[in-house]
């Protein structure tokens, strides 16, 4: 049982380290956001500032606090700090 369930982990992991691999970070009218190899957006521009994706995570500033998405964009870790 815990082998099952640390493959369902892995594959999930892997697959979102995978997907945040190919976004490519862009500026628009001075808002970051992220777009795909198609050069559409995955995550639209609105956010104050952004970090490189690592482990499909990546660092983002929205409204002069710091908190980290996932390759979808939704937050992981909620906007509230100051510095990372």
């Amino acid at each position: 049982m815990k082998n099952a369930l640390f493959s369902i982990l892995a594959v999930l992991f892997v697959s979102r380290t995978v997907v945040s691999q190919e976004l490519a970070l862009v500026k628009d009218n001075n808002k970051y956001g992220y777009i795909n190899k198609s050069g559409e957006f995955v995550i639209s521009p609105q956010f104050e500032n952004e970090k490189s994706f690592s482990e499909g995570f990546t660092a983002a500033l929205e409204d002069g606090n710091w908190g980290f998405i996932d390759a979808s964009g939704a937050w992981v870790i909620e906007a509230k700090y100051k510095k990372i």
